[in-house]
């Protein structure tokens, strides 16, 4: 089983982006293979964001699905040869300034501004929908939003989980392509984030809603441009 679902990734060679892409891919229908049946029926967790600081608030997430999914690979390729270049100390006066001050190899991701952004525009999306799912007054109509209200969190707490698992792959070296196939997944959860309110605005005619949550999520989708682009220069130089 493992062995075939990994079958289409080269490792002998050098990764870039799109290796690191199917590597995640098979690393997740290998979980998804394994999982029992209780687990796969288990309840989605129920998050209350109750914190003041929005790094805080989205930890109870990251719990939870964060280190299920750090990329393992990591352990049994990091002493590869195309691996073998050692990250820089943010200590090194040769490390970029700004760099060093708010992310970067050993830098904590409550320092990484993106994150923050991520994390702000989960929790906004959490409590929008809880406040839309109770002004709705008809359990028939609630019934019928929750699905998409309920795909939206979703999307909107991955947007921030895999902003956080680029960063503990890293920044150095072959790594940082990894780091950017995981910055282009955070866009596609963006990307479905804004479809979904697309459908929730345009079904419920919620003013507030769209006017709340649709420039927040289109705003994110240019950040999460932004950061690529910032992370792919720093790979030309690594």
């Amino acid at each position: 089983m493992k062995k075939d679902l990994f079958r289409r990734i080269n490792f002998n060679k050098r990764w870039d982006e799109n290796d690191w892409e199917r590597y995640f891919e098979a690393l997740e229908a290998y979980r998804l293979a394994n999982k029992s049946l209780e687990i796969r029926k288990k309840p989605v967790q129920k998050f209350k964001f109750l914190e003041t600081d929005e790094v805080d608030a989205f930890e109870a997430v990251l719990r939870e699905y964060g280190p299920e999914t750090v990329p393992t690979v990591l352990k049994e390729i990091e002493n590869w040869s195309f691996f073998s270049k050692k990250a820089p100390s943010l200590n090194d006066s040769s490390t970029n300034e700004d760099l060093s001050q708010c992310w970067g190899e050993g830098a904590p991701l409550a320092s990484l501004p993106v994150y923050r952004e991520c994390c702000r525009f989960a929790i906004t999306v959490s409590k929008e929908v809880d406040r839309l799912l109770r002004s709705r007054k008809s359990p028939l109509l609630r019934k019928k939003l929750k699905t998409q209200c309920e795909n939206l969190k979703f999307h909107a707490n991955w947007i921030a989980v895999n902003i956080a698992q680029g960063h503990q792959i890293g920044y150095w070296g072959d790594r940082i392509y990894g780091h950017c196939a995981k910055c282009r997944r955070a866009i596609r959860h963006a990307d479905m984030c804004i479809s979904l309110l697309n459908r929730i605005c345009s079904s419920t005619k919620s003013n507030r809603f769209k006017r709340t949550l649709f420039s927040l999520a289109v705003k994110l989708r240019r950040i999460l441009f932004i950061w690529i682009e910032e992370l792919s220069a720093l790979s030309l130089n690594s």
